[in-house]
C-alpha cells in the first residue's frame, strides 16, 4: 500500500494580518494512493492547520475524510482504496 502526498504551492494570503507575528498561509497539493492504499498523514509545513479541503479525482461516490492531527501541524486523510486527488490546507506558518 502506497500513499504519496505532494505539495504544489504554498502562499501567504493577500492583505495578510499576522497572527501572533506569524503569517496565514494557503498550501495546495495532491495525494496518490496505489497498491490498495487508503490514505495517510499529510504535513503541509504549517505550525497550525486550521482548515482542510479535499477533492478526490474519482467519482463522487468515493468515501473520504480528513482530520487534523492532535499536534495540529498536519492532517490524516482516509479514502477508499486507490483513490487519488487534490487537497488544500490553511493555517499558520
Amino acid at each position: 500500500m502506497t500513499f504519496t502526498p505532494t505539495i504544489l504551492v504554498k502562499t501567504r494570503f493577500i492583505n495578510d494580518v499576522k497572527y501572533n507575528g506569524k503569517h496565514n498561509v494557503l498550501v495546495k497539493g495532491t495525494w496518490t494512493n496505489a497498491s490498495g492504499g487508503t490514505g495517510g498523514d499529510i504535513h503541509p509545513g504549517l505550525t497550525t492547520v486550521k482548515t482542510v479541503h479535499i477533492t478526490p479525482s474519482a467519482d463522487s461516490t468515493t468515501n473520504f475524510s480528513a482530520s487534523i492531527t492532535s499536534a495540529a501541524s498536519g492532517f490524516t486523510l482516509t479514502t477508499d482504496a486507490n483513490v487519488s486527488g487534490f487537497w488544500e490546507a490553511t493555517g499558520i506558518l
